[in-house]
């Protein structure tokens, strides 16, 4: 459970000029900080095996297909599996994503 590489970048690149460059090995688990939007990137990842943590963008179109049961009091607010089904997404292949919404306790922040 201790990461294998990290890389920090000084917050004004694109993270994912640099996630590409990347082979990561199947299994692994990706995050990417700013929430920027690269579907056919997203679904390499998915079909090499690897994991990969964003921000949804609040404007996204998607469809949810399944939801899942979330555990009480762990601030948890809600667990989907949606289809992003905008125009381009649909055009670059983009995967199956879960969907999770969580409350900090502390702050309420959402």
């Amino acid at each position: 459970m201790i990461p294998e590489f990290v890389a920090l970048g000084d917050g004004i690149e694109n993270d994912m000029v640099k996630g590409r460059q990347i082979d990561f090995p199947r299994g692994s688990i990706v995050a990417c900080d700013k929430g920027y939007v690269d579907y056919g990137w997203y679904k390499s990842l998915t079909d090499k095996g690897v994991f990969f943590v964003t921000r949804l963008r609040p404007n996204s179109i998607y469809k949810v297909t399944e939801r899942h049961d979330t555990p009480a009091g762990s601030g948890v607010t809600s667990d989907q599996t949606i289809q992003l089904n905008s125009a381009h997404a649909l055009k670059r292949g983009a995967p199956p994503l879960r969907r999770v919404g969580y409350r900090e306790p502390e702050t309420g922040k959402h």
